[in-house]
């Protein structure tokens, strides 16, 4: 009898062990933590393939940039997040107080290919966002170039916050005759109307300039089949703001995220990816972005920190 008691006091001890060893596993799981103000806890499907290859499980906190900014400040070395990414240079400028992890030039050049560095190599931008003109094909007379906008033609946005990027790329392009600026500027927003979503039954048939991202992600504007979107803007190349990321400096898994933006590097070829994230990848040819699929857009490419200076 004593044996038999002993018998199950042994298996019992090996049993908890046991049980304590598979939770150590599962609590030291490799992991990486993305913080975003534009990608949601369901986007990590578009990650799939790096979380299986690299057995890393990917989390994504949905917060405002200033959110972000405010967590990285308060948390320091004890931050959760390893990794920022962001759907503006608005963003970046809302983190400009913050400290990220400067990339070495080394790894930019053999993995990082595809992309722009910017911010002393601390920010690298990932995908394009051009501003282009929405309308419905029946309307009298439509611009054909940001300029037009300035003249006597209106327009509406869905949210004209969202054109401070717009702006930056005229008063880059316009920084030696800021008195120019200063009058587009006036014109331009003077042209502008609320935005009317009109009724299902009467869809808006209003002249948009907006993102490109918006366009693709607003069921209001999708609903109405007719509507249309100008890529070319009269053989001008497109403005466009970016989608950005950078990793945290104080990253507790910096290695996964280094083979993440590897990962991503990789993902330039992929429209899957691109298409979800609702951006166009960046390729750089004489100054302008040339992207086939879309009906030949093309896209000026100011450096990204002219840009900042400029917001």
């Amino acid at each position: 009898m004593f044996n038999n008691f002993a018998f199950l006091i042994t298996f019992l001890i090996l049993f908890l062990a046991g049980c304590g060893i598979e939770e150590a596993k599962i609590s030291h799981k490799s992991e990486l933590v993305i913080a975003s103000d534009f990608l949601k806890s369901k986007d990590t499907v578009l990650f799939r393939k790096f979380s299986t290859a690299n057995n890393i499980h990917i989390k994504i906190r949905f917060l405002s940039s200033d959110s972000i900014q405010k967590s990285l400040k308060k948390d320091g070395f004890n931050s959760n997040f390893d990794l920022v990414f962001v759907k503006s240079l608005e963003s970046v400028k809302d983190l400009r107080s913050t400290t990220f992890h400067h990339l070495s030039l080394n790894f930019i050049k053999e993995s990082l290919t595809n992309f722009r560095s910017f911010q002393n190599n601390t920010w690298l931008a990932v995908g394009l966002d051009p501003y282009v003109f929405s309308y419905v094909p029946d309307t009298l007379d439509v611009p054909t170039s940001y300029k037009d906008l300035t003249k006597n033609f209106n327009y509406s946005c869905l949210n004209p916050s969202e054109n401070a990027v717009f702006l930056a790329n005229v008063k880059y392009l316009t920084k030696k005759k800021p008195g120019y600026y200063t009058n587009w500027k006036k014109q331009f927003e003077g042209n502008y109307l609320p935005f009317n979503k009109g009724t299902d039954s009467l869809p808006s048939k209003q002249f948009l300039l907006l993102k490109y991202s918006k366009y693709l992600e607003n069921p209001i504007l999708k609903k109405n089949k007719r509507r249309t979107i100008n890529y070319t803007l009269d053989n001008s190349a497109l403005y466009a703001d970016r989608k950005c990321i950078a990793v945290v400096l104080e990253a507790k898994n910096f290695k996964n995220a280094c083979l993440f933006l590897s990962f991503l590097n990789t993902k330039n070829k992929s429209g899957f990816f691109y298409e979800k994230i609702k951006a166009i990848p960046i390729l750089q040819k004489n100054e302008t972005y040339e992207y086939d699929k879309i009906h030949g857009m093309r896209i000026l490419m100011i450096k990204e920190d002219s840009l900042l200076m400029h917001l």
